[in-house]
């Protein structure tokens, strides 16, 4: 039976090091192998941005939440407003070679990695998008889910689907997303679904 799950999108459950277009990691068997984690290092996961360090995939723990100020990521107390945590200035870098590198093991370049996840046909990355000129910030993100039953097979595959709030296209925009997730990531995850949200400062920032 098919389950509608909302989600108040308050405060994100996960930081990244940087944003990715929307996809969907397919299930298809060439996919799937792509996609194990059992082709990475124990110190890589798959996020929805790609793969990373697990040392640049920090949990917001509940009660904190997560502030973005003078271009340094923090996270603080939900109510007094303390810092517990600084995860530094948000400047880009270069990516690590090695982390496209394990991934293209079985597809020989990272070029042919970028092409076999990325959805076809889809141009930015999005599905569908619309733009907000306003300068009113947005207050509430909202999003209701349906859980579909579970795949019939289980080969490992890692599903990624999620709606966002993206403040440009550039290198450093920022991405904050609820994510409904079916498969192992590497740090969590598995034969079921999940939800968790998931902030990413800007893309190649070393934090």
């Amino acid at each position: 039976m098919k389950n509608v799950v909302t989600l108040a999108a308050l405060f994100a459950c996960f930081l990244i090091s940087f944003t990715g277009c929307s996809k969907k990691d397919a299930a298809r068997s060439n996919f799937s192998d792509l996609l194990s984690v059992a082709n990475l290092s124990d110190s890589l996961m798959v996020t929805p941005f790609g793969v990373l360090p697990k040392s640049k995939v920090h949990k917001i723990d509940q009660g904190y939440s997560l502030s973005y100020s003078d271009n340094r990521l923090q996270m603080v107390d939900a109510k007094t407003r303390k810092l517990s945590k600084d995860f530094g200035v948000q400047t880009p870098v270069k990516v690590d070679a090695s982390i496209s590198a394990a991934f293209s093991k079985k597809t020989g370049s990272a070029e042919n990695v970028q092409r076999a996840v990325t959805s076809p046909g889809l141009g930015s990355g999005w599905i569908t998008y619309a733009q907000n000129a306003t300068t009113v910030p947005v207050r509430f993100f909202g999003t209701n889910f349906i859980v579909p039953n579970n795949p019939t097979t289980y080969h490992n595959q890692l599903l990624y689907l999620f709606e966002g709030l993206q403040d440009g296209i550039t290198a450093t925009s920022h991405i904050f997303q609820p994510v409904l997730q079916f498969g192992s990531n590497g740090r969590f995850g598995g034969n079921y679904w999940t939800i968790a949200s998931w902030y990413a400062s800007c893309q190649g920032c070393d934090a």
